[in-house]
């Protein structure tokens, strides 16, 4: 069995990305991560995104160096690169949500007004690990989509 490792990192856009940069980056990423065995999911909110990524570490490792060297964003934190005994996401090579700052509050508590702006890249690991595992179970899974354009929510 080969060993199953999470990496968790936080970034900023460099500018707005619209749906149609969001849904070219979601389709690379998908293409890119089902070839390489990976899965996992995306939120975004205010410029800001959280990514969690599962597979074998060497493909891990080499997914992390190229989003590192994607001009579109920066301010790239690695949170967690570890083994686990399971995927969270295996449903999904991407998936993805869009999340108001109101979101993450419902989820891990208020936001001082500094985590508010680019409020996923200012999460501690704490309340990042708190987030991932919303969405790992209803009824936060149920806003995780494949397509940019779903915002079919319910909370």
């Amino acid at each position: 069995m080969d060993l199953l490792y999470q990496c968790i990192y936080s970034s900023v856009a460099i500018e707005h990305l619209d749906a149609r940069a969001v849904g070219q980056l979601l389709d690379d990423s998908r293409r890119a991560n089902e070839a390489a065995g990976i899965t996992g999911m995306l939120l975004q909110c205010n410029g800001s995104f959280l990514q969690v990524l599962e597979g074998r570490p060497d493909a891990l490792e080499n997914a992390f160096e190229w989003i590192y060297s994607d001009p579109r964003h920066n301010a790239i934190a690695q949170i967690a690169f570890e083994p686990v005994t399971h995927r969270a996401f295996g449903d999904w090579s991407m998936a993805y949500t869009d999340l108001a700052v109101a979101d993450i509050a419902k989820i891990i508590g208020p936001l001082n007004a500094f985590q508010e702006t680019r409020c996923l890249a200012k999460l501690d690991a704490a309340r990042v690990r708190v987030l991932c595992s919303a969405f790992e179970t209803a009824p936060w899974r149920d806003w995780l989509h494949n397509d940019v354009h779903e915002h079919a929510r319910s909370a």
